[in-house]
C-alpha cells in the first residue's frame, strides 16, 4: 500500500521508495517492527465475527437446500451455500479491510 499511495516525485528527483526491499528497509528504520503492523488491529479483530458469520451463512445456505437435515448435498449445492456464506462475510469484511488500507 505504500508504494502505490508514495507521494509522486518531482522531477529530476528520485520517488520516496525505490522498490519493495526499500520500502521495508526504510519503514523499519523509521517506525521499528511496529511500523510493519500499521493498520492491522481491524481486521484481526474482525477475523472473529467474521469466520462466525462465514460459518453461520453457509449452514444457513446448507439447510435452505436440505429437505431433511441427513441429506448429502451435491457439490453444485455445496458451492451455491458456500456462496451464500460469502454473502453474509462481505458485510463484515469489507469496513475492516476498508480501514486497514486507510491505516497504511
Amino acid at each position: 500500500v505504500r508504494l502505490q499511495t508514495q507521494p509522486p516525485s518531482l522531477p529530476g528527483q528520485p520517488p520516496m521508495y525505490s522498490g519493495t526491499f526499500d520500502c521495508f528497509r526504510k519503514t523499519l528504520m523509521r517506525e521499528g517492527i511496529t511500523g510493519l503492523y500499521r493498520g492491522m488491529a481491524a481486521p484481526i479483530l474482525g477475523v472473529t465475527p467474521m469466520f462466525a458469520v462465514c460459518f453461520f451463512g453457509f449452514g444457513l445456505g446448507k439447510k435452505l437446500q436440505q429437505k431433511h437435515p441427513e441429506d448429502v448435498l451435491s457439490y453444485p449445492q455445496l458451492f451455491a451455500a458456500g456462496m451464500l456464506s460469502g454473502v453474509f462475510t462481505t458485510g463484515i469484511m469489507t469496513p475492516g479491510e476498508r480501514i486497514k488500507c486507510l491505516l497504511q
